[in-house]
């Protein structure tokens, strides 16, 4: 005789798992822990945070003119330019608007951020993006005609 899963079913009781001795005791003991931790995060957030986050923040100086070296390649001469931030300026065939000039904070090591765009006048624009005084390789105007490379900000 086959027995069908409803018949089964009440005829056995089967118990569940909250009813079980081990399992009381698990969730009360899940409860405290969650009280000891929430009590460990919230001291972390109103103790140790604000002591350790003044020494996180990246500060940056903003200036008003960045310095950068030109190398016109078919001349073989390098000039050192100042260029305001903001106001377009015209060297030869380039055309470079500083976005932004950074300083890292005084007290860190001295770094220098510089946002430019360069335009060549038979080409368009040929660069925009970040510069690092301290990193010139990394993201320097490399042209056919021209290199460009920030020294500084002021």
């Amino acid at each position: 005789m086959l027995i069908n899963n409803s018949q089964f079913a009440s005829y056995i009781k089967i118990p569940r798992l909250r009813d079980f001795y081990f399992f009381k005791r698990l969730t009360l003991y899940a409860r405290k822990c969650n009280i000891i931790s929430m009590k460990k995060i919230i001291k972390f957030l109103f103790v140790i945070v604000p002591v350790f986050a003044p020494m996180c923040a990246d500060a940056y100086i903003d200036r008003q003119t960045a310095v950068v070296r030109v190398m016109d390649k078919t001349a073989g001469k390098v000039q050192v330019l100042n260029l305001p931030v903001g106001l377009p300026q015209t060297y030869e065939k380039l055309t470079m608007l500083v976005q932004s000039c950074k300083q890292t904070d005084p007290f860190d090591a001295q770094d220098y951020f510089m946002f430019i765009e360069i335009s060549k006048s038979d080409e368009g624009k040929i660069f925009s993006g970040w510069m690092s005084a301290n990193e010139p390789g990394n993201n320097p105007l490399q042209n056919a005609d021209y290199d460009v490379w920030l020294v500084n900000c002021e």
